[in-house]
């Protein structure tokens, strides 16, 4: 048996790493199949912290060829290290959805 733990879920739909698109979808694929029901179901006490913010390519340019989108990939990595410390700090698990893979 699993032992019962506060878990927040933080969706990271963050797309601009890679030349293909679907990464960004991930968080809402794993939402929408039931993440959090199937957590729940094993005794844990789920809250889902929604996503940080990333921007989207198609708005944003990718700023140097070398090193694309490097400030947003940056700034959106801070934002999610907030929020998964700030979860663990409330004595949570931050499950983490996505990313740049």
């Amino acid at each position: 048996m699993v032992s019962s733990r506060s878990v927040h879920i933080i969706g990271a739909p963050l797309a601009l790493g890679g030349n293909r698109r679907g990464t960004a979808m991930g968080p809402s694929a794993f939402r929408i199949a039931g993440l959090a029901d199937q957590l729940a179901a094993l005794g844990h006490s789920v809250t889902d912290l929604g996503n940080v913010d990333a921007p989207l390519p198609e708005v944003h340019g990718p700023g140097d060829p070398r090193r694309r989108y490097v400030h947003d990939i940056a700034r959106v990595c801070q934002g999610l290290f907030q929020r998964s410390l700030a979860s663990l700090n409330a004595g949570a698990l931050p499950l983490v959805l996505g990313g740049a893979h």
